[in-house]
Formats: structure tokens, C-alpha cells, sequence
């Protein structure tokens, strides 16, 4: 976990030094601050979603797509119970009411993250004191940094976000019963939460070198099967069905070719992308 009470201290002191330099300085360590935040977030849920699949690499973008693919709970705050007796009844399930009555210590509180302030003070550092200011006259004057004033204001707003999640003691990537099959490309297992699947949903193989991709098929309440996605093509030469993985062929850019192989013949072909256009 990010030691946010150091990154507190490090940011007030480069304030304390009251130099346009200093401020800059501060501001970059708050944008740093926010992403680690995001960023360690997205990380415990990189087992059970695939990065492929989160759509984006901004703190807001990342947080919002695990708490779509993976638990809704992310991004709050809730502490962590632990009784300190176990079941008294070994092998029943005990009521609500029984389980209220149990002795419980906590184990540690998640902090909140607002990223909805977090965001906007992201963006709000990098336009004031992240960039230099593009000139609208002739005559405006250039400066290397920004208002140290301005700059100094957001750097304390953030800081007031910070000391929010100071005393946060632990992170989860929440809790619920899971499914799992083993990649057909990598041998990698692929782990999803069952109650962030849905019929006809696709998801990717978490190993970041693998391109396979599978379509979620609900068989039951909570039964799933994966349907490995392909691109199939034929060979020319002895006839065979060939395929690879769909997702590398989506993500390829127009100038980009692969090369492939038979895998009976070892005929070689060459697959690229390309632009076409059609009467309508």
C-alpha cells in the first residue's frame, strides 16, 4: 500500500518552500499520489479482470472499469470483521441474528476513493502547473511555471483528499465466488466473479503476452462456460482449417501484417489489415 501519510509529508514540504519551483514540484508528486492510488487498485483486481478489457489508462478509466468487471466496492470504504470463535455449530449455517451476537475484532478499514474530486484535481494540477501556457498574443508573456498561487491551491485540495485516505489499513478486491478456466493460449487460469458475469460477455485472457479472448456463456443460475473467440481461415495448399486468436486480429492496426503458418503443412501466409471500401 502507498504510505500516504510520507506522500503527505513530502507535498507539504515542497509547499512550505513557497518557490514557484517547489509548488510545481508539489503538484506533480499530488498527480503521482492519485494515480498510485488508482493504480494499486486496479492491481488486486489484475487476476480476476484483464487489463485489455478496462478501456483506458486514466486513474478514473481503470477504478471504474473494476468496479464494473470486478466488485463495486473498490473505490469505498467498509473495515474488516474476523470473529474471534469459530462456528459453534460446525457445519450449520448460522442466522443473521447468530451471527450479530458473535465477538468480532477488525482486521482494517479500506479508505474511500472520490474519484470524482480525485479526477477533476488530477486534471486541474496538470493545467496548472503541469504544462507551460499556450500563448493567445504576441505580446503575452512566456513562463516556465505556472502561478504559484493558483498552482498552490489546488496542491492543497488534494491534500485535503489525501489525509482522507491516510488512515485507510488495508485493500480488497471484494469477495464472492468465482469461476476459472484454463487459457487455451498460455495455460494461464482466467478468473472471473460470478456475479460480474453475464450472458454473451467477452473477456480476455488476464496474461498481458496473451491475445486469447473467450465469450461467456450462462448455462445455469450461476454456471458459466467460455467459448474460446478465433479467426479461422483455410489453407490454400492441403486444405485444413486454420485458426488464431480473434482478439489479435481485432487490435491490429491498418499498416500492420502477421505472418502464419499451416499448422499441417506449414504453408505461410500473410494476414494484414487493410482498408476497404464497399458500394452501399
Amino acid at each position: 500500500m502507498l504510505d500516504v501519510k510520507r506522500r503527505i509529508e513530502v507535498i507539504s514540504g515542497l509547499l512550505e518552500q513557497r518557490t514557484p519551483e517547489s509548488a510545481t514540484y508539489a503538484a506533480l508528486e499530488c498527480r503521482l499520489a492519485i494515480e498510485y492510488l488508482c493504480y494499486e487498485r486496479m492491481q488486486l483486481a489484475l487476476e480476476l479482470a484483464s487489463y485489455a478489457d478496462m478501456g483506458g489508462w486514466t486513474p478514473s478509466k481503470v477504478v471504474r472499469a473494476v468496479e464494473e468487471l470486478v466488485d463495486e466496492h473498490i473505490a469505498s470504504s467498509f473495515t474488516l470483521l474476523i470473529a474471534s470463535e469459530p462456528n459453534p455449530v460446525p457445519g450449520q449455517e448460522l442466522t443473521l441474528e447468530e451471527f450479530e451476537k458473535l465477538d468480532y475484532h477488525p482486521l482494517g478499514t479500506q479508505a474511500p476513493l472520490d474519484l470524482k474530486k480525485l479526477t477533476k484535481l488530477w486534471n486541474a494540477l496538470a493545467n496548472s502547473a503541469l504544462h507551460v501556457q499556450v500563448p493567445k498574443l504576441r505580446t503575452d508573456q512566456l513562463s516556465i511555471h505556472g502561478d504559484i498561487s493558483r498552482t498552490t491551491e489546488k496542491v492543497q485540495q488534494c491534500l485535503t483528499e489525501l489525509r482522507k485516505i491516510a488512515d485507510g489499513t488495508l485493500l480488497s478486491n471484494g469477495f464472492g465466488p468465482e469461476v476459472s478456466v484454463v487459457c487455451d493460449g498460455c495455460g494461464h487460469p482466467v478468473k472471473r466473479r460470478v456475479k460480474r458475469l453475464s450472458d454473451k460477455q467477452t473477456v480476455s485472457c488476464v496474461n498481458p503476452n496473451c491475445a486469447e479472448s473467450y465469450t461467456v456463456e450462462k448455462v445455469g443460475d450461476d454456471e458459466f462456460t467460455f467459448e474460446r473467440r478465433l479467426a479461422l481461415f483455410e489453407c490454400k495448399d492441403c486444405g485444413v482449417s486454420n485458426n488464431l486468436p480473434l482478439r489479435q486480429v481485432e487490435k491490429m492496426r491498418v499498416v500492420e501484417a502477421i505472418d502464419i503458418a499451416c499448422s499441417r503443412c506449414s504453408a505461410l501466409y500473410k494476414l494484414s489489415a487493410q482498408l476497404q471500401i464497399t458500394k452501399v
